[in-house]
């Protein structure tokens, strides 16, 4: 909840894409954060050796949220403000 929220309101007006992708970076790394302490309650692991054993995942979220953004906001964007320019209404 936190992402939607930062997004429309702190930074609703960033438009690039490169900025969007390192504020994905920024959000994975306190994604992967936030679960630390419930997981390492749950799962009995110590905090510290579960956040030295996820920090290998937290890259890689990083690394792959960076380039989901960065090549597919435009091209999603752009097929986006078509369809609703056009009215195209989509029934799930």
């Amino acid at each position: 909840i936190i992402i939607p929220i930062f997004l429309n309101t702190i930074f609703k007006k960033i438009n690039s894409s490169v900025m969007l992708s390192f504020l994905g970076v920024i959000f994975s790394f306190i994604y992967s954060w936030m679960l630390i302490f419930p997981t390492s309650f749950v799962f009995q692991i110590p905090i510290f050796t579960y956040f030295f054993q996820d920090i290998i995942w937290e890259i890689v979220l990083a690394i792959s949220s960076f380039l989901s953004i960065l090549f597919l906001y435009n091209p999603c964007s752009i097929a986006l403000e078509k369809m609703l320019n056009l009215k195209i209404i989509i029934h799930l």
